[in-house]
């Protein structure tokens, strides 16, 4: 597939990409590109898919189209607000030195697209999608997701750490239900023991010890695989076409040899079944397999002091393509016709 880049210009030290989309959105706003987390899905539910980022300030927004977006040819751009008391309030969730992670999946089973973010609290907020009287789609006012036992669903408290907690949703064994990843220093698995419409997590068992990594359902361990590094950010999809749902991660690459971080992308391949994973050893030869390459051949994709990915078949041609946030601008990289990732598009900013 023929794709034209987007031209760049050269301000001060920066490449700033601008877009000013034609009609619909006008140059009064500036939203910096730079350091956000992406997410791709079908938003305002009228069949193209949308973009939402959330950004440094803590606010997430909607950009939307028309056409999808292999061109980043957005028809609107607003913050995302919820209904509160008759009014609407600016969804906010700001975390002292990095940008929220968050997730937008039909998370109750009825048909909308919900938003669930990882708050500072390190527990996960849940805005749920609705209807008001005119038929217009709208967040409801935010609740604290819970375990079964009626504690907030995240990470301990226990936990003394300055990793921020990442989570995506996925049904990871396919009986049709939302799981979640999470993702922090390493990358965990919660399974979902309740049904599609009501959740259910259980708190997992002597969660405040070196020993709590035990369950009694689909696996022996929430922990999927070790890093050497932070921030981690997992995408769960089948990103070989294989059957299997594999990891593309996210993260702060950390070297032994010295405290530069690197924002690699982790490639973890499935090597067992969905229910469970199996992934290979990372020790083996992690600089030829483990990292993201554009294709065999080039660098590693890289973004920055840390990557925040996300996975997506944007062209429809039923290969994953890919998104690219975190430390640097918004970035699009796509599956050619050799299946090999290619840039397609980068923004630092756009102007609506």
């Amino acid at each position: 597939m023929n794709r034209a880049r987007w031209t760049t210009a050269f301000v001060g030290l920066a490449w700033v990409i601008s877009l000013i989309s034609s009609g619909a959105i006008t140059a009064g706003n500036i939203l910096s590109l730079h350091d956000v987390v992406p997410v791709a899905v079908d938003w305002n539910h009228d069949g193209s898919l949308d973009l939402l980022v959330s950004t440094r300030e803590g606010y997430v927004y909607a950009l939307l189209t028309q056409d999808g977006l292999e061109k980043a040819d957005f028809t609107a751009v607003h913050p995302l607000l919820y209904a509160d008391a008759g009014a609407t309030e600016t969804i906010t969730h700001s975390w002292e030195w990095i940008t929220p992670r968050f997730d937008a999946t039909d998370w109750n089973g009825d048909g909308l697209l919900d938003l669930l973010i990882a708050d500072s609290s390190r527990t996960i907020i849940y805005y749920q999608r609705q209807r008001n009287a005119d038929g217009d789609l709208i967040l409801a006012s935010p609740t604290i997701l819970r375990f079964s036992d009626g504690t907030p669903l995240g990470y301990p408290i226990c936990w003394e750490r300055t990793q921020a907690l990442a989570m995506r949703i996925v049904d990871w064994n396919m009986d049709g239900k939302n799981d979640l990843a999470l993702g922090e220093d390493e990358c965990y698995y919660l399974k979902n023991h309740g049904t599609s419409t009501t959740p259910k997590f259980i708190r997992p068992i002597d969660w405040t010890s070196s020993n709590w990594c035990v369950e009694s359902g689909v696996f022996e361990k929430y922990e999927l695989f070790g890093l050497s590094g932070g921030c981690a950010v997992p995408n769960v999809v089948d990103w070989d076409n294989d059957g299997r749902l594999d990891v593309i991660c996210g993260l702060a690459w950390r070297f032994s040899t010295s405290d530069e971080t690197v924002g690699f992308i982790i490639y973890r391949r499935n090597e067992g079944t969905n229910s469970p994973p199996s992934f290979p050893d990372e020790s083996v030869d992690p600089w030829s397999s483990m990292f993201l390459r554009s294709d065999p051949h080039r660098d590693f994709i890289r973004q920055g002091e840390y990557s925040v990915p996300y996975a997506s078949d944007v062209d429809a041609d039923g290969w994953a393509d890919l998104f690219l946030g975190g430390d640097g601008p918004l970035r699009l990289y796509m599956r050619n016709a050799g299946k090999e990732l290619e840039l397609v598009w980068e923004l630092s900013e756009i102007h609506y």
